[in-house]
């Protein structure tokens, strides 16, 4: 009886260390996570912004680098590109209003359900202050060189894991399950993953100055954050698609 005790209460030690915590412990690494980044009022508020900064596209087999500038309205992104290949460049322009992503490319206009940008809004670090979604800790790893505790989000039947550092707290990585719509119209669930590397403080804001974004298991694009800006007046119109045919002197040049 003695024996049986014993192996019961050294298998529940070992389950409590294993790096599966209770609710609350999920919920204090959350709230740590959130006083590293500077409290609720300041995720709250990186979620309207304007940044500029520079973009490496993985794209077509090619590597695409250039400038950017991002404007952020809740779920609204509006992102120009001044992309550089070879001894060409060309703008390109993408953008979700709120329910329809289209980008402007090579003169053309178009929607481009592959953007994502909904999905990408929905699993990013507003879920860390939303009072709907529920905490579950679960493993300990090694991650880009960093000791992290995983923690999966739950609103509905939406699932995000974010891994944060153990020491500092702060966001490494979010991994979520996202829809890929390929050129044929047909759609797969894939897995996508974004990366928070150099924190840099702005306006009593820790944000990451590098943030690198996966598809698949492979990097799709790198965007580096040099300047940021927390106010921002930006035009309500930005994010609409436009009406108007665009201008297509730009292109014509390129291909001169």
């Amino acid at each position: 009886m003695n024996s049986i005790k014993k192996t019961t209460v050294i298998a529940a030690l070992s389950f409590l260390t294993s790096g599966f915590l209770s609710a609350d412990s999920a919920r204090d690494f959350v709230d740590q996570a959130i006083n590293a980044m500077g409290g609720k009022m300041a995720i709250s508020r990186m979620q309207h912004f304007q940044a500029q900064g520079r973009i490496e596209l993985e794209s077509w087999g090619i590597s695409l680098i250039g400038k950017l500038e991002i404007c952020v309205d809740n779920s609204k992104i509006h992102r120009r590109l001044d992309l550089q290949y070879g001894k060409r460049s060309f703008p390109m322009i993408d953008a979700f209003d709120g329910k329809i992503a289209w980008q402007n490319q090579f003169g053309r206009l178009m929607d481009v359900p592959a953007l994502n940008f909904q999905n990408e809004q929905a699993h990013d670090l507003s879920l860390l202050i939303n009072p709907e979604v529920q905490f579950v800790a679960k493993e300990k790893k090694d991650l880009a060189g960093q000791q992290v505790q995983a923690v999966e989000a739950i609103l509905g039947q939406q699932r995000t894991t974010f891994y944060f550092n153990i020491q500092t707290h702060l966001p490494v990585e979010i991994d979520y399950k996202d829809f890929f719509y390929d050129d044929k119209g047909t759609r797969d669930l894939i897995d996508r993953s974004v990366r928070y590397e150099k924190f840099e403080s702005f306006d009593g804001i820790l944000f990451p100055t590098q943030i690198v974004k996966n598809k698949k298991g492979k990097k799709e694009e790198t965007i580096t954050i040099t300047s940021i800006n927390f106010h921002p007046k930006i035009k309500k119109d930005l994010f609409d698609r436009p009406i108007e045919p665009m201008d297509f002197r730009w292109y014509e040049e390129m291909m001169e």
